[in-house]
């Protein structure tokens, strides 16, 4: 048996007691009950950087492969969605905080990235997208001769 410190509600900061809240709330409305033939959408966790020359956006999508997901960008907003599928049998009852089915996240682009040279990696349950930045433009000085 594991000893584990017992820490009194007081001293925990506010932000503590919320994810305890939210998981109570959670449990109560069965949010991870498997309930079977129920469409259900969950969430990947996502990442955004930038450096000089590029946008990285990161997914964790575990249990998936390249083959479920998509990815598009129309009118300056990149998509990217997908599918994880359960391995539960349909007739079973379940309680799992493994979360599955459809996602669906946007990003809009900011205007100086190029659509057309964005690259997407698929490995080992990870995705990554590199978009690249366009140069930025300088402006062209045209010096006037006074007369």
């Amino acid at each position: 048996m594991t000893l584990v410190k017992w820490t009194p509600v007081i001293s925990r900061p506010v932000s503590h007691m919320m994810d305890d809240m939210e998981t109570w709330m959670d449990q109560i409305f069965r949010r991870n009950t498997i309930i079977p033939g129920e469409d259900k959408t969950w969430t990947p966790a996502f990442s955004v950087s930038e450096n000089d020359k590029e946008f990285v956006i990161s997914a964790d999508l575990p249990g998936m492969e390249k083959k479920d997901v998509e990815i598009s960008v129309e009118e300056n907003v990149l998509t990217i969605s997908g599918e994880r599928k359960s391995s539960l049998e349909d007739n079973s009852k379940h309680y799992s905080e493994i979360f599955f089915g459809k996602f669906s996240r946007s990003f809009t682009l900011p205007e100086n990235v190029k659509e057309n040279e964005i690259q997407a990696t698929f490995k080992n349950g990870a995705l990554t997208l590199n978009l690249p930045k366009a140069e930025p433009i300088k402006p062209v000085v045209n010096k006037i001769a006074i007369k």
